[in-house]
């Protein structure tokens, strides 16, 4: 890895564009601008530039001025560039790591716009003079310095117990079925099915509560069909029967009152047919009396005049009949007009309000049964007992639990993560800054020293602890058989503190146990060479120094 010293910005004869750097042309198809992709060899970070941007960088030759430099850029694209602007492009470059000092082995007359430059004259036939070696020395040493080294915490590991599950039963149910026998080696999967078993009463409460949802569903749409009835009306059908109704009755007044006048018209005949036949009985019976006219003679007159009279009694019943027919009608017009307004003015709000809040009810009623037949179905389906994460049962003779009954919360077997392995790491407090979570780990345990593992940390103490004992090892509670021991740590010293951090370590061969121990080393960042190596120094003489002066 090459020295570089730190060049924050651009100063001819002493800094120049970097001469290392890996740059790669490109051309855009579509507008054929062309840009340039300049990568830092040491760090591999790598910036894009456009035309104007790279005609500057390469400006940066180390012999050219500023002003050579602005004026050929305007001269070059048909800009103004000012010189502040070059000052602040210079210093980004320099912030990047793409310039580097370095020595000129002559001076060149700097150049200005419109001046041609001389041809520097000849060297005398005199041997090259050469640097001083402890000059050299200086700048190899600064060089190797200055050099990014990439920084890792560091620290004593221990590996704990492999991570362990209990594998309960979720409701009260009998286990009617089970896969595997448990107590092997056998790795199974994340989600995979372990055993079976039945609530006959939750089965129940899921049949129960699924009618009682379709028989509710039924009632809130009867009710929904009601208010949007009561929303269409009147309708125009309705308008119209209504409409019909009250001529209908119209034209039975009509007809009724004709009817009055014809029976009316009868009656007065009737009255005066009786009148004129009374007359003529009497006249008749002076006649008779008289010996004029035979008895026969005016006894048929004495029928007719009575006949008539009888007649005319019909009549006048016929007349009030049809008087009658005429209120009646009447009362079946006022009946059709009071119905067609009835009909034109719609439902009234309070039952259209009335209506709405008897469906907002029944829907409720509805989202709540659904909700209590969505819970048994859960219920149903969490019968199921299946893998939490991908291990092996440690628990044996599982097969033989088939036909037993489980509370909830009952374990049915012990599910152990063999495919990861977690370790406790403790870091020097003085490190704690240097990593965060998630960062990658390195680890090599004392009984493979030439394997190391790889890892990331996925657990940082909140607090730094005295270093005096190994890590107590915690367990699952839920496993009947787990203990919890304190192992005592010859190495700690009593008054060093540490930061306690938790990695996770594959360990797909199964080649991890418990309770080995290595040396781990967390990633951090880069540094300098001579930082890197002072940190214990400078951390003394930052804060135990500091402590010191008043």
């Amino acid at each position: 890895m090459r020295r570089m010293s730190v060049v924050i910005n651009y100063s001819p004869h002493l800094t120049r564009f970097r001469k290392d750097l890996l740059i790669t042309e490109t051309t855009d198809p579509e507008t054929t601008d062309k840009s340039f992709w300049v990568k830092n060899p040491d760090t591999g970070e790598a910036f894009e530039f456009g035309e104007e941007e790279f005609f500057l960088c390469q400006a940066m030759d180390g012999t050219s001025t500023p002003e050579q430099i602005l004026a050929a850029f305007n001269s070059r694209f048909d800009l103004v560039l000012t010189t502040k602007d070059f000052e602040d492009f210079a210093q980004q470059i320099g912030e990047s790591g793409l310039l580097e000092s370095f020595v000129a082995l002559q001076d060149v007359t700097p150049l200005h716009p419109g001046h041609q430059a001389q041809a520097p004259p000849e060297p005398p036939n005199t041997p090259p003079q050469r640097l001083p070696k402890a000059l050299l020395v200086l700048i190899g040493l600064g060089t190797v310095f200055f050099c990014p080294y990439f920084y890792r915490a560091g620290g004593d590991i221990q590996l704990l117990p492999p991570r362990q599950f209990a594998l309960q039963a979720q409701v009260d149910s009998q286990i009617t079925r089970v896969f595997y026998p448990g107590g092997d080696q056998q790795q199974l999967k994340a989600g995979t099915v372990v055993a079976l078993a039945e609530s006959v009463t939750t089965e129940n409460e899921v049949k129960t509560t699924t009618q009682a949802v379709h028989q509710q569903a039924a009632v809130v749409s009867s009710l929904k069909y009601q208010l949007q009835t009561l929303l269409d009306t009147p309708r125009p059908d309705n308008i119209k029967v209504a409409q019909a109704q009250v001529a209908v009755a119209r034209q039975a007044v009509v007809v009724a009152q004709k009817r009055v006048q014809v029976v009316q018209a009868q009656a007065q005949t009737a009255a005066d047919q009786a009148e004129f036949s009374a007359r003529e009985a009497a006249r008749y019976h002076q006649l008779y009396n008289e010996g004029v006219s035979s008895l026969q003679t005016y006894e048929n007159a004495e029928k007719q005049a009575e006949t008539d009279h009888n007649n005319t009694l019909e009549k006048e019943q016929a007349v009030l009949q049809a008087q009658q027919a005429v209120a009646e009608s009447q009362q079946s017009l006022g009946q059709a007009i009071a119905n067609l307004n009835l009909v034109l003015a719609g439902p009234p709000p309070d039952q259209i309000e009335a209506d709405r809040w008897n469906v907002k009810a029944g829907e409720a009623l509805l989202r709540q049964l659904k909700q209590q037949l969505s819970f048994y179905q859960d219920q149903v389906h969490r019968t199921t007992l299946v893998m939490p994460i991908t291990g092996r049962l440690v628990t044996p003779y599982l097969k033989q639990k088939v036909g037993i009954y489980l509370k909830q919360g009952d374990t049915f077997a012990v599910v152990e993560d063999s495919q990861h392995m977690t370790g406790e790491v403790r870091i020097p407090e003085e490190n704690a800054a240097d990593f965060k979570l998630g960062a990658p780990v390195e680890v090599k345990l004392l009984a493979y020293p030439d394997t190391p593992i790889t890892g990331r940390v996925v657990a940082i103490q909140p607090a730094a602890t005295i270093d005096t004992t190994a890590p107590i090892i915690p367990t699952d509670p839920a496993v009947p058989s787990s203990r919890s021991t304190t192992i005592v740590n010859p190495v700690a010293s009593s008054t060093s503190r540490v930061v306690r951090v938790l990695v996770q370590l594959p360990n797909p061969n199964h080649m991890l146990k418990a309770s080995m121990s290595g040396y781990a080393k967390i990633a951090s960042h880069s540094l300098p060479v001579i930082d890197a190596f002072t940190r214990p120094l400078v951390t003394f003489i930052r804060v135990d120094v500091w402590s010191w002066l008043p």
